[in-house]
């Protein structure tokens, strides 16, 4: 019996012809091992990049934290020395004149009242 042909003349390809001319499956095995090895390798390496980026930014945030507190303290500090420094001065002024102290508080006094009746 003779052989089919194509329009070229030659011979068309079977299944068992393609099997021979594909890579053997145990190089495709190898080839998709070496894949997930890379793979695998990248994503351990971006891991510690994120855990190295972690680190970093939390030793950062620390230290700004550290510097927040450390300004912080420094107004609180400089704020009570102003108020004991004015607590001191309106101390002394009413030592020196105290009937100008009395007469000023019942002044304030009075307008405070008066602005509380007018509710």
């Amino acid at each position: 019996m003779a052989q089919p042909t194509t329009a070229t003349g030659a011979k068309p390809t079977t299944t068992s012809d393609a099997k021979k001319d594909s890579p053997d499956t145990a190089v495709i095995q190898a080839q998709l091992e070496a894949v997930q090895k890379d793979v695998a390798e990248l994503t351990r390496a971006l891991t510690e990049y994120g855990k190295a980026q972690g680190a970093h930014l939390s030793g950062a945030a620390r230290a700004k934290a550290e510097q927040v507190r450390g300004e912080a303290e420094a107004g609180l500090a400089y704020a009570d020395a102003q108020a004991r420094q004015a607590y001191a001065t309106a101390e002394d002024r009413v030592r020196e004149n105290p009937a100008a102290s009395v007469a000023i508080a019942s002044g304030v006094g009075f307008l405070i009242g008066l602005l509380m009746a007018r509710r």
